[in-house]
Formats: C-alpha cells, structure tokens, sequence
C-alpha cells in the first residue's frame, strides 16, 4: 500500500505560492496618484519674470476681442416676423399654468 492521501508526492507540507498582485489592484488610489501626480524633487531656476512672461505667452490670446462670427456650417435663419414677448406673465397666462399643472 500507498501512504495516506495527499498524492502529492514527498511526504512534505505543500505550501501553495501566493501569486504577487501588480501594486494597482492592492493599493490602487495611491498607485493611480503616484502614476498620475508630477514629481515634486526638482526646483525652478528661473525668475518671477521669465515664468510670468512665458506664462503670458502660452496661455493669452491676442485676438480675444475679435469677434467670431458664424461659422460657414451653420444655416442662418430667417428673422422672426413675430417680436419676442418679454414682458412679465400677466394673470391669465399664469392662471393657464396653474391650471395645467
């Protein structure tokens, strides 16, 4: 006979190998973040000045107050023929909506 169940073979304690997870399914907040966040180990050499004027000159936009225009695309409509109401509600129209709701 055989010895006892097992089949393993050797006699020994099996021990089963942990598979090591990536870093992103253990902690994946700070992994994200440590993926995501710059580093903060080098220091900026230059002045209060050049960092203004090159700030100036990638994020302004010298033609800001030129007009649009419509695009090319877009049909134009027909002018209404009809003036746009903009006078408060008066009693009957706001009894229409209460009425309705």
């Amino acid at each position: 006979g055989g010895g006892g169940g097992g089949g393993g073979g050797g006699g020994g304690v099996v021990r089963k190998e942990r598979r090591k997870e990536p870093a992103s399914s253990e902690i994946p907040y700070r992994f994200a973040r440590e993926l995501l966040e710059e580093k903060r180990s080098r220091r900026l050499d230059i002045s209060k000045e050049e960092l203004e004027e090159y700030i100036q000159s990638q994020y302004s936009d010298g033609r800001r107050a030129t007009p649009l225009g419509s695009p090319g695309y877009v049909p134009q409509s027909a002018l209404s023929t009809v003036p746009f109401d903009t006078s408060p509600p008066n009693l009957r129209e706001v009894k229409e909506v209460i009425k309705t709701a």
